[in-house]
């Protein structure tokens, strides 16, 4: 619960809504498997099941352990947040439901079960409804958490031969209707307030039901099924509007689900290929699949808010996927060249001298001024032809004038031959 972090009232909306790359992992250090994660509402606090049957939660933002809950003994099988994100109802393999105080990680419901619990799910609308989805039952269960009061929705179509042995349930995203799918490729919705089945009809009698998810505007929902194909649906008439599948190595999917505004998102747990597969609600056409370390994935999440994922693998290591980030420095900077290699530069003698203050400036222009340049010899080389008889060298000129009748002494000196 609580308010959302003032930067997040700063996403720009017109981003793209797509992950596309691993930007951080997240590990307690145990490395027991990761089974289930689920994300609170406002995506502030993400809690991660664990083969084990601990619950870590994870503040989303600072990527650490804020809260571990501690009460399962055997593989933690769903998690899911109430609305206002205060409490936190688990599912174990050893047959219990338990409902957690975020706020003080108290234990407040604890419900016991003949068989394995494989599914909880808060009502989107209705903060007291709990739904419950045993292992090999016929029919799902509702909790009331204010009351206690266990309601089993026995609601039937009306063909018998239709029923079958097992079910998977999902509330839609008003809260309003449950739908219900089993493994004789049945679908069964309901309507919650008067707990009678409104339609029903038939995806595939060789197929199971395995999931269900609903698109946020509630048009379209998608079903995963057995036979290796996601349907996508028109909730107006029941429709079936895409076939979802991988045509070349036909996998099974695990799970899928919808996300954001336009896509559809499915992992599958068949090899250790980190892989997830994206298509496009209003066409059915896959547009990206996201490449990850070679890791088994057993279950997934989508930020409510933001265009992030995180993966959760067999190998206690959850994935944390977003956007690729490209640095623009020129715009900090307007006269910044990006290079495409290094390149050697070569600073200029005086380019990180500090510069002269307009008193030595004036200094040093006065010494110039005074210098006066030593007279120094220079040999002045003769030719290889020319014998080198003459010793006598030649003196640079001072800078102080020297009288004519000097210069005209030395030139007449230098040309009178020498007395053998």
């Amino acid at each position: 619960g609580g308010q959302l972090p003032m930067y997040t009232l700063f996403i720009d909306p017109q981003r793209s809504s797509l992950p596309e790359i691993v930007e951080e992992t997240l590990d307690d250090g145990a490395g027991n498997q990761l089974t289930a994660c689920a994300i609170n509402r406002n995506g502030t606090l993400l809690a991660i099941g664990t083969h084990e049957g601990r619950t870590n939660i994870w503040d989303f933002y600072t990527r650490t352990i804020c809260k571990v809950l501690v009460g399962h003994v055997r593989p933690v099988t769903s998690l899911s947040w109430s609305h206002t994100g205060r409490y936190l109802a688990t599912t174990s393999l050893d047959s219990h439901l338990r409902i957690w105080d975020i706020a003080t990680t108290n234990l407040i419901m604890s419900r016991q079960f003949e068989t394995h619990v494989m599914k909880c799910e808060w009502n989107p609308s209705d903060p007291d409804l709990l739904l419950v989805v045993l292992w090999m039952t016929k029919h799902p269960l509702v909790i009331n958490f204010k009351t206690g009061k266990e309601t089993w929705i026995t609601a039937k179509t009306s063909d018998p031969d239709s029923e079958g042995d097992y079910i998977v349930a999902s509330w839609n995203l008003s809260g309003n209707k449950l739908y219900k799918g089993n493994n004789k490729g049945v679908v069964t919705i309901i309507d919650v307030a008067s707990l009678r089945a409104d339609t029903s009809f038939s995806v595939s009698p060789t197929v199971a039901i395995k999931g269900f998810s609903f698109s946020r505007d509630e048009n379209q929902f998608l079903i995963n099924a057995t036979d290796k194909v996601i349907r996508v649906y028109s909730t107006d008439d029941n429709g079936l509007l895409w076939d979802l599948f991988d045509a070349v190595e036909r996998l099974q999917w695990k799970n899928a689900t919808f996300f954001g505004e336009d896509y559809i998102a499915a992992f599958s747990a068949e090899t250790a290929v980190h892989r997830i597969y994206i298509w496009s609600r209003s066409c059915g056409q896959i547009i990206k699949i996201l490449e990850g370390p070679k890791d088994v994935v057993l279950d997934f999440v989508f930020h409510p808010t933001r265009a992030m994922l995180v993966t959760c693998t067999a190998t206690g290591v959850a994935y944390v996927w977003s956007r690729s980030h490209t640095e623009n420095w020129s715009a900090y900077a307007p006269g910044f060249t990006e290079l495409e290699e290094n390149e050697d530069y070569i600073e200029r003698e005086d380019e990180f001298d500090e510069p002269d203050t307009d008193e030595e400036m004036q200094a040093k222009k006065e010494n110039t001024q005074r210098e006066v340049m030593d007279v120094g010899e220079v040999d002045i080389g003769n030719s290889d032809d020319e014998e080198k008889e003459n010793t006598d060298v030649e003196f640079l000129l001072s800078t102080h004038p020297i009288p004519d009748y000097l210069i005209l002494a030395a030139t007449e000196q230098r040309t009178v031959p020498k007395k053998k």
